[in-house]
C-alpha cells in the first residue's frame, strides 16, 4: 500500500467512488472549524491514550490508491490541521503552518475576568481570582493562550514554593481560566485536566480551652467585643460578621440574621444565653460590628501573644464555637445548620472531641470582664522623666543625648517637649 506523503501536491482521483481517510492529531485547530467539520461529516472525534485529540477526516485528501489511507503520528510528532478541516482538498504540511493563532493570554484574562464580574461573582473572589491570572501572565501577556500546555503551568506552580492547599487553589484559578475559554470555543482542552492531582494533608482544627476564651474576651477592647463573640460562640465566618450590622442581632428572639452569607441564603442563627448576656454588656450598639478588615488584623497581632500563638490559626473562633455547640446539642444536623454549612464538613473539618466539664465551663454565664484601652499605647523607648530630670540638672542636649544614647537632636527635643518639667538632680 502507498502512503500519500503529507503535504504532498493533490493529484486528480482515479477512483471517484472511494473515499480516502487520514487521521491526525489536532491541537491548533479552531474548535468553530472541527464543529463544522464534524457537522458536514468530513470529521470523527476520539480520544488517544496519551489524553491528546484525534479527528478522522474523510475526503480531506484525495489519493489515486485503492482503499483507505491511514497516517497515525506519534505524540512526538502532531500535525497542525487546521486548513484541512475548512478546505477538504488539501493537507497542509507542519512547516508551512501558521505559528500559533488565536487570543492572546492578556485578552483571555481579561475577558474572563469581566464576564466572572458579570456573573455576580464576589469582589474578594474576583480579587483573588485576577491575582492569581496576572501573576502567571508575567512575561507571557502576548502568548496565545492555546500555546500554554502542562508543562507551562507545572513550572510556575513548582516555582510559587507554597503550601499544597495553596497550590490547589491556584490550580482551581488557573482551570477556571482555562475552561471559560473552552466553552467559547477559544481552545480545545482544559491543559489543568491533566495536572497530577494534589494531595492535601488535613490537620485537626484548633480550638481555645475555656481558660483560653477568658483570656481572650479579658484582652478583646469594646470596639471588637462583638466580633469575637459572634465567632467563638455563635460561629459565623469572619467575613460574615465584617458584614453584619447590630441591626442584624435581635435581643428579642435572641438570633442573628446573616443576609449576605457565603452560600447566599440567607442563614438565622440561634444566640446561647451566654453569648447574649456578653453581647447585651458591648457598649456601642449602632452601625457595623466590625469597622474595618485591617482593624481586624491589627487587633489579632496583639492578642494572639495573650493566647500563646505565633500566628491567629485559621478559623480559630470557628472551630471554637463548631466543637463546643456540639458537645452542648449532640446533634451534628443542627449546629451544622447554624454553621452554614453539611454535617460531613462538620466532623471532618471543624469537630474536635470536647470534655463535659470543658463543655460546662465554657457555656457558663459570666460577669464580663472590663476591656482594656484601644489602641494600646506604645511601649516607650525612653524614660522620658529621667532624661528630662537629667537635662534640668545639666542644661546640656551633648550630654543628654549621650548618656541615654539618644541619636539626634530632634528626638531629644521632642521627648522633653512631652515631659513634665522635674526637679534637678543634686549629688
Amino acid at each position: 500500500m502507498h502512503k500519500k506523503k503529507r503535504g504532498a501536491a493533490p493529484v486528480e482521483d482515479a477512483y471517484p467512488s472511494r473515499t480516502t481517510t487520514t487521521t491526525l492529531d489536532v491541537v491548533l485547530a479552531t474548535p468553530l472549524q472541527i464543529k463544522e467539520a464534524q457537522a458536514a461529516g468530513r470529521a470523527t472525534f476520539t480520544r488517544t491514550l496519551y489524553g491528546g485529540n484525534r479527528f478522522t477526516f474523510v475526503n480531506c485528501s484525495p489519493s489515486p490508491v485503492t482503499g483507505p489511507v491511514t497516517t497515525s503520528p506519534t505524540p512526538s510528532r502532531i500535525a497542525r490541521v487546521a486548513p484541512a478541516l475548512t478546505n477538504p482538498g488539501t493537507v497542509t504540511p507542519a512547516a508551512s503552518q501558521p505559528a500559533h493563532a488565536g487570543i492572546t493570554l492578556r485578552a483571555a484574562i481579561d475577558e474572563v475576568i469581566a464576564a466572572k464580574i458579570n456573573a455576580g461573582l464576589r469582589p474578594q473572589s474576583i480579587k483573588q481570582l485576577n491575582s492569581t491570572l496576572r501573576q502567571f501572565s508575567k512575561g507571557r501577556e502576548s502568548v496565545p493562550l492555546a500555546a500554554i500546555g502542562v508543562r507551562d503551568l507545572e513550572t510556575w506552580l513548582d516555582g510559587r514554593k507554597v503550601k499544597p492547599m495553596t497550590r490547589q487553589g491556584n490550580v482551581g484559578r488557573l482551570s477556571a481560566l482555562f475552561s471559560y475559554h473552552v466553552r467559547r470555543d477559544n481552545i480545545i482542552t482544559n491543559p489543568c485536566r491533566r495536572l497530577e492531582r494534589i494531595k492535601v494533608e488535613h490537620t485537626a482544627p484548633l480550638i481555645l480551652t475555656p481558660d483560653q476564651a477568658d483570656t481572650l474576651l479579658k484582652h478583646t477592647p469594646c470596639k471588637f467585643r462583638a466580633y469575637v463573640i459572634l465567632g467563638m460562640f455563635a460561629g459565623i465566618r469572619p467575613e460574615e460578621t465584617e458584614k453584619l450590622t447590630w441591626e442584624d442581632i435581635c435581643f428579642d428572639t435572641k438570633t442573628v440574621t446573616v443576609n449576605l452569607a457565603k452560600t447566599r441564603r440567607r442563614r438565622i442563627v440561634p444566640l446561647e444565653p451566654r453569648a447574649v448576656a456578653l453581647l447585651e454588656k458591648c457598649t456601642f450598639k449602632k452601625g457595623n460590628i466590625v469597622s474595618s478588615r485591617t482593624a481586624v488584623r491589627r487587633f489579632k497581632r496583639e492578642v494572639r501573644e495573650a493566647l500563646g500563638f505565633d500566628s491567629w490559626p485559621h478559623d480559630l473562633l470557628r472551630h471554637t464555637a463548631a466543637s463546643y455547640l456540639l458537645a452542648l446539642i449532640g446533634d451534628s444536623g443542627k449546629v451544622a445548620s447554624r454553621l452554614g454549612n453539611s454535617s460531613s464538613i462538620l466532623l471532618t473539618h471543624y469537630h474536635q472531641p470536647v470534655k463535659q466539664a470543658d463543655c460546662e465551663k465554657f457555656w457558663t454565664v459570666k460577669p464580663c470582664p472590663p476591656a482594656p484601652r484601644w489602641p494600646p499605647l506604645p511601649e516607650r523607648k525612653y524614660n522620658y522623666k529621667a532624661i528630662r530630670a537629667f537635662y534640668d540638672a545639666c542644661q546640656s542636649y551633648k550630654k543628654t543625648r549621650e548618656h541615654f544614647g539618644i541619636t539626634n537632636s530632634a528626638t531629644l527635643h521632642y521627648i522633653l517637649k512631652k515631659s513634665r518639667a522635674a526637679k534637678p538632680i543634686t549629688s
